[in-house]
């Protein structure tokens, strides 16, 4: 388990770690900074393991607020030390950074330490942030209405007009009066095999409402628009026994 969770690139890392004595196992105090060793090794994206930086003495800083520098060190309080990173150590392009504390001086020996840092992607200190919208649109991307929360609202009633929960799509169902304000205009073809839903029904309502006229010297049937115009026709044939008429086209 990773004692910390940072993103990939972030530069001036500072990490707190606490050293124990090698005899006693109590917290190691008052340890001379310049004692203290420190070896970096990075996991990177191709999964091959990167040595970042050989066993090197720190350096000791001035003070605990002191600004960041790399492979320097400071006593915290009980036992507990202050270590500066090089940028090296959790560059983009890495899964995981583990770093070893040592001091193996005799009258200072503690047991060696393992710290080790897991490198992400994304920033989780901003891209997920309780209930920020602002955070979870670098996420969503930008809403589509007046705000995601709007967004999700709509969806809700949306959602809402596909039938009961858990129902299923069998039992789709419109609200009342949903094709009420579906109006349908004149045609002024035939409809084709694969025509519209509207037009397929919009064709047998003008069949059975505007006039039609069966010419039998021309052996044709026309069906007209609302104005008396024809839109097309079929052709009428009658044999022996047998009446016959073509596709309207």
């Amino acid at each position: 388990m990773a004692d910390r969770i940072i993103t990939a690139g972030t530069e001036d890392v500072t990490i707190v770690v606490r050293l124990y004595d090698s005899a006693t196992g109590a917290p190691a105090k008052s340890l001379t900074i310049g004692n203290m060793d420190i070896k970096i090794y990075r996991l990177d994206s191709d999964n091959d393991v990167e040595l970042v930086q050989d066993w090197i003495a720190l350096t000791a800083l001035a003070n605990l607020v002191a600004i960041h520098a790399p492979l320097y060190g400071y006593e915290m309080d009980s036992g507990d030390y202050r270590i500066d990173l090089p940028d090296s150590a959790c560059q983009a392009g890495g899964y995981e950074t583990i770093v070893l504390v040592r001091n193996l001086t005799v009258a200072e020996l503690c047991l060696e330490l393992e710290y080790k840092i897991q490198l992400t992607v994304l920033d989780l200190n901003t891209v997920m942030r309780g209930t920020d919208s602002a955070a979870l649109a670098t996420v969503l991307g930008a809403a589509v209405g007046a705000s995601i929360s709007a967004d999700i609202a709509a969806v809700k009633v949306d959602s809402g007009q596909i039938g009961t929960a858990g129902a299923g799509l069998s039992n789709i169902s419109l609200p009342a009066g949903a094709l009420d304000n579906i109006v349908m205009a004149d045609l002024d073809v035939i409809p084709a095999a694969t025509a519209k839903l509207v037009d397929a029904i919009n064709i047998i309502f003008m069949a059975l409402r505007n006039e039609q006229i069966s010419n039998s010297t021309a052996g044709i049937q026309s069906i007209s628009n609302d104005a008396g115009t024809a839109i097309g026709s079929a052709t009428l044939l009658e044999g022996t026994g047998l009446f016959t008429k073509g596709k309207y086209t």
